[in-house]
């Protein structure tokens, strides 16, 4: 019997020099690997923001009814307040503007994860490209 030669593809597996797989082929499926688990985690960081984002909406819109029911009594008060009133009134601005500020951020946010989804789809799409060319 002849002397095998073998060549390592990973420490922990070798594979016999006359079986030898296409090492191009190799580093295509281990780079798809790598695109598919960054894709997936992209995904997963869209979603835990919108999560956060709906959070965040949740907590300003039942801060938002709590001063608003508060203005509508302070209105209703005798002996009416009317820098109680103000007060209140612009703390409900406030709370509108942080709502807003929550939205537009929520959207840098996400833009810019959708982004690197669109770039990493592109890698993806190219490294399939490539393949299929050394087949």
């Amino acid at each position: 019997m002849a002397d095998k030669t073998y060549i390592a593809f990973d420490p922990r597996y070798y594979v016999d020099a006359s079986i030898r797989a296409e090492p191009a082929f190799d580093l295509f499926e281990e780079d798809k690997k790598i695109l598919a688990f960054r894709l997936g985690k992209l995904e997963e960081w869209i979603e835990q923001r919108k999560s956060i984002l709906q959070d965040n909406l949740d907590h300003v819109d039942h801060d938002i009814c709590t001063i608003d029911t508060e203005v509508d009594r302070a209105t209703a008060a005798e002996p009416y307040d009317p820098k109680q009133v103000h007060d209140l009134e612009k703390t409900l601005v406030g709370l509108e503007m942080q709502k807003r500020l929550e939205q537009v951020n929520a959207f840098k946010d996400m833009w810019l994860v959708e982004k690197e989804i669109l770039e990493t789809v592109k890698q993806y799409q190219r490294l399939e490209r490539m393949e299929q060319l050394t087949k």
